[in-house]
Parts: structure tokens; sequence; C-alpha cells
């Protein structure tokens, strides 16, 4: 005789959160400007605003970024994205190694990207296919702006 079965469901969802810059090795550590991971504009004191790298920046040391592109010289769009509709894009300061802030995933058809309150010292723009490969490269100009054309 066999003894009553026992049945075991596992419920299993998901959870919905806003999307958060995601880290890769070297990822920022808050420098000596920095008080500290996870800050919040009022907790950086008068005159300091926390930047997307969660260190505390004064005001004037942060700037809004933004980064446009094409494919192959055409406007951003379901066709012309075809080769590559999820995009990786990452802000990287260009005088040290390994500091950058990515950003995953990009739909490709926006053809824009904007990040606000970014340090001053990420002047680059690194932009590639989500799957992988070698991204395309942009400096950050005077007025904030990087232009990009992708290759895919």
């Amino acid at each position: 005789m066999r003894g009553p079965a026992l049945l075991v469901v596992f419920v299993v969802g998901c959870i919905a959160r806003p999307e958060q810059p995601w880290e890769l090795p070297g990822d920022p550590v808050p420098g000596p400007m920095g008080e500290g991971p996870g800050c919040t504009d009022s907790s950086c004191g008068t005159g300091k605003v926390c930047a997307r790298n969660r260190a505390c920046y004064p005001a004037d040391q942060v700037r809004t970024v933004h980064a446009d592109w094409t494919v192959r010289g055409m406007p951003a769009s379901t066709t012309s994205c075809a080769g590559a509709p999820d995009l990786v894009i990452a802000f990287v300061q260009s005088a040290s190694q390994g500091l950058r802030l990515s950003y995953a995933p990009v739909p490709c058809v926006e053809g824009k990207f904007t990040i606000d309150k970014l340090p001053m010292p990420y002047d680059r723009v690194e932009l590639g296919r989500a799957s992988g490969g070698a991204p395309q490269v942009a400096p950050v100009d005077a007025t904030g702006a990087a232009v990009l054309d992708l290759p895919y």
C-alpha cells in the first residue's frame, strides 16, 4: 500500500524594478568628492548633488549628456535597427581605467539616450549591441552631446 502523495507547488514571479545602471568590474566607487554609495541630493549637503555614479559632487561639476545615434547613416527605426534592437550604453572616464556607468537594454529605435547629473570626468560614450561585440565610441563635446553612427 502506498501512502498519500504530497504535491508541492512553487510559485515563481517577477518583480519589476526601475531601470538601474548595471555594474561591471571596475565600476566607480565614490572618490574623494563622494560621501558614499546610495546618496540622495538631500544627503549630499549644500551646493552638492547626488550624481549618477552615486557620489556627491558640486552642482557645477555635473552635466546632462545626450547621446544621439544613427544606423548606417539612417535615423534609428524598426527597419534600421533590425540588426541590433537592444543596445548597451556606457559613459566612460577617458583619464581613468575602468570607471564607467553602463545601462542596458537601450532600445535602438529610440535613437537617443539622455543622462542627467553625469560627473564632468565622464567624457566618452560607448554604444554597442547588447548581444556583444565592439562598441562605437564618441567623445562628449562641450555642449554635452555625443553623436554616434552604428554599423549594424
